[in-house]
Order: C-alpha cells, then structure tokens, then sequence
C-alpha cells in the first residue's frame, strides 16, 4: 500500500479502508479519520487539489474529497470489475493499469490489461478518454515524459516491459522498441528517477535501466536480492524494497549503474 504525506497528514489504505493518520508528532501517531471505499484491496492512493484518487480491485476508482481530513467523503468513483495494479496522476490526468483477463492454457496462462487514460480535471466526474489494451498481466507503471513504462508477469508471454506513448491522451499507443535481454525474471514494481528506471524483479532483486533514450532502454546494472520482493519506494537516490521473507532493503543508487546495498533489516511479526 502506498502511504503518501500531506502536511500534519498521512494517508494510506489499511483493509478496505482510507486511514488518514495525524502525524503532527511524529513520535505519537494518531488516527484521525478512516473511509469504506468502494472495492477490495485498495491501493495506491494520489492526492491533488484536495482529492484523493484510490483505485480498488472488484469496485473502481475511488475520489475522496479530502480538505477536511477529520471528515473525508466520498464524491463518486468509476466502477470497474477487474484488479487494479499501477496508477499515476500527472497534471490533470490519471493513468490506469489493470487486469482484465486471465486464461488458463497448456504452457501457463495468457492474460489481457488495459491501459487508461482519465480526464481527472473535474474531479467529481473523471472520464475515461483513452485506452490500450496489452497482452500481458500489468504489475506496475511509472512515468516520465510522454511515455509510460509498464512492467507485466513473464509467465503471460515476452511483454515484461511494455513502453506506451501517452502524447496523445486520447490515443495511448503500445510502441516497438528493442528489448533488453533479461533472462528469467520475474518483474513487479517499478521506479523512475532522472533517467533510470529501477524495476523489481523479485527473486533476484533491482534490475537499472538507463532510459535516457525513452524508446531505447539499456540495462545497465542488476542488484542481486534473491529473496521474494514485492514492493519498492524510491526517494531520490534511496530505494526501499520489502520482501515477503520479513525484510526491509535500503539500496543505495547514487551511482545507478553500481547501485549498494545499505542494509537489510528483520521486521518483527505484527
């Protein structure tokens, strides 16, 4: 779950809930107010002009209105039926990814995932007006530029990283380019900073690509973590990775072609 600062204010998702927690002192956390949001498993929650955007599997997007954190209310939320996974807000739009099929066959499965386009500058009626659909199980997106990267599961075919030109909000286009040979991987979620991006594969750790060329991604560094990850933060030249085994990953990407690893640390259970 994302956990995103405003002011005295955190904002996360805990259950199926919107948990905004006062934060004044940092030492003496205190909730402050809480949300049933429309959906399961919600995720990834974005702030902008005094709304929070929280997509949910199995229900929607979910726009809060949150001016008054002690009172936040619901104002609408687009319904949808599939698993949610990335989500970004940029400028006055948002961009979606999510699952929406997944098939078993002899090999293994073969999954569809659209990638959307939402009008958001309304924020009690976002729109939908652009979409793509590509042929592989989304995990994650991020983006800089006129492009968006999307990472997607192997075991649904060769589309890990899937690169949409978003130039046109109402036309999002899936474009060739070449794609670096990753070996065995198995790609979640992704971070972009400057013109690197940092890709978690989990079971063997952050494979760095230099995007300096947005249609030509170079992979330049991989660091090895064979442990089962299954999350990142990125801030500035710090990531943070946890991992299913309990553990708290600090890396250090200064350099992001020789990236460190700084500590990696035991969470208790609870």
């Amino acid at each position: 779950s994302t956990i995103v600062i405003d002011g005295r204010y955190a904002y996360l998702t805990k259950g199926d809930d919107l948990l905004i927690i006062d934060i004044s002192d940092p030492s003496k956390p205190v909730e402050a107010s809480r949300l049933k949001l429309s959906g399961r498993h919600p995720t990834n929650v974005q702030l902008q002009g005094g709304y929070a955007y929280i997509p949910a599997s199995l229900g929607g997007l979910n726009v809060v209105d949150v001016t008054n954190p002690l009172n936040p209310r619901q104002v609408t939320a687009i319904p949808f039926e599939s698993h949610s996974l990335g989500f970004k807000i940029i400028g006055s739009f948002g961009y979606l990814a999510r699952i929406v099929s997944v098939t078993p066959t002899e090999r293994w499965y073969e999954a569809s995932s659209v990638f959307e386009v939402l009008d958001l500058s309304v924020p009690h009626s976002p729109k939908t007006v652009g979409s793509v659909t590509i042929p592989t199980m989304i995990e994650d997106l991020d983006i800089v530029g006129n492009y968006a990267y999307v990472t997607g599961a192997q075991i649904t075919g060769p589309d890990m990283l899937t690169i949409i030109d978003i130039s046109s909000p109402s036309n999002p286009k899936a474009v060739d380019f070449p794609k670096p040979d990753f070996g065995q991987n198995n790609f979640h979620d992704i971070y972009i900073n400057d013109v690197y991006a940092y890709i978690l594969d989990s079971g063997r750790g952050i494979r760095v690509l230099n995007i300096s060329d947005p249609l030509t991604p170079t992979l330049v560094a991989t660091l090895e973590m064979p442990q089962t990850m299954y999350c990142i933060h990125g801030a500035g030249e710090i990531i943070y990775l946890c991992a299913q085994e309990r553990y708290l990953n600090v890396a250090d990407v200064d350099d992001p072609e020789d990236p460190v690893m700084k500590s990696s640390t035991i969470i208790p259970p609870g």
